[in-house]
């Protein structure tokens, strides 16, 4: 059962401040900051307030996690003290949710197995390609296939998304059973790989912890990745769903193939005029949300309206 957040009275609204602890580092190659700032205006136009923290320190505050709904984790290849680890651990179990993306969340400390046991899957390898090698990240850059499982058709943070193609780093990711598989990854066997036979991984999952949820997504190796309108939306979709309050119930009551979104369904799409319903494109090219397709029809005159207004104030 989802814990109540300890400090705040909830009316069962959706509109109530949630907030989001933002945890990045580890290798720049991942480009930690970038991706994470990323996502930092959907967590906003989603009621959050976000704090932003460069390393896992932060897990060791008590008084902080208690009050998190959210973690965003981006730690590739790094390290965490036993009391981080702990406090993590503890704010999971007790509501919190956590997720991320790619080496970020899936090969941030590979020497402590009650993390790996908290996220239940460990990145071990991405393959090379069949190309003469130059010593750049793109030598592990292969096209491949998400397949969506038939979980996925189902679940909230992939429902409505077809199997789609990526050419960047494909994880081999060893992972357990306990996984919420919603996508699969398969790598083939070429004749130079010492493998014998095509092996399939989780490639996006969730996992129930205690009270808490886990969100990862393998896909996100770089900004580019995280900016594919598949995995950006997946990635959307899945901070809301690991989030501590009804996020995830309300988007799990929802029949249509679309993200339910609670504080507003509808976007105006200022590049093509465009008006959405769900985050279909880039945050970037999205005004909102709204809670009614007329309104967002009407965003230029609101926001037009808005400027003339903070200029009289400002007279």
């Amino acid at each position: 059962m989802r814990q109540p957040h300890p400090d705040r009275e909830h009316d069962g609204g959706v509109n109530a401040t949630q907030r989001a602890v933002i945890v990045r580092g580890g290798w720049d190659g991942h480009q930690p900051v970038e991706t994470t700032n990323e996502v930092i205006p959907f967590l906003e136009a989603n009621g959050f307030e976000i704090s932003v923290h460069d390393g896992p320190g932060i897990y060791a505050d008590a008084d902080v996690m208690t009050r998190t709904d959210l973690i965003v984790q981006t730690m590739t290849m790094s390290t965490i003290g036993k009391d981080e680890l702990a406090g993590l651990i503890a704010a999971v179990r007790a509501g919190t949710g956590l997720a991320g993306w790619h080496g970020g969340i899936a090969d941030s400390y590979r020497n402590e197995a009650d993390y790996l046991h908290l996220i239940g899957g460990q990145f071990a390898h991405h393959a090379q390609r069949e190309e003469q090698l130059t010593g750049q990240q793109s030598d592990y850059f292969q096209r491949y296939t998400v397949h969506i499982t038939d979980l996925g058709r189902r679940h909230p943070i992939t429902r409505g998304i077809d199997d789609f193609h990526l050419e960047t780093e494909q994880y081999w990711v060893l992972s357990d059973e306990y996984n919420d598989v919603l996508a699969t990854v398969t790598q083939e066997a070429r004749e130079f790989d010492p493998w014998h036979r095509p092996v399939t991984s989780p490639a996006i999952w969730t996992r129930q912890w205690g009270a808490g949820r886990i969100f990862v997504c393998t896909p996100g190796h770089e900004l580019d990745v995280v900016r594919n309108p598949d995995v950006r939306v997946i990635i959307e979709r899945g901070l809301l769903w690991a989030a501590r309050g009804q996020y995830a119930e309300d988007m799990s009551k929802q029949d249509s193939g679309r993200l339910h979104e609670p504080t507003g369904q509808w976007w105006y799409n200022n590049k093509t005029g465009e008006v959405e319903h769900g985050p279909q494109s880039l945050g970037v090219d999205r005004d909102g949300p709204f809670a009614t397709r007329e309104e967002a029809e009407r965003a230029p005159e609101i926001f037009a309206e808005r400027s003339r207004q903070w200029a009289a104030d400002e007279d």
